[in-house]
């Protein structure tokens, strides 16, 4: 039996591509959370452990 390298290598280069999306996906799943040191006024959330977003939030909690 001949084995056609090309299909054998699309094949393993797209299971390594979804592979990588999953745990991009898995990784980049946003944390948020009020921010002690800013106060109860903003909302941070985490994104792939190095990115930081913080924005008042617009519902004051009690």
């Amino acid at each position: 039996m001949k084995v056609n390298w090309t299909t054998s290598r699309l094949f393993a280069l797209t299971a390594v591509v979804l592979v990588a999306a999953g745990t991009t996906m898995a990784i980049s799943t946003s944390r948020g959370g009020p921010d002690p040191m800013l106060g109860p006024d903003w909302q941070c959330s985490r994104t792939l452990l190095l990115v930081t977003a913080c924005s008042r939030s617009s519902v004051r909690p009690e």
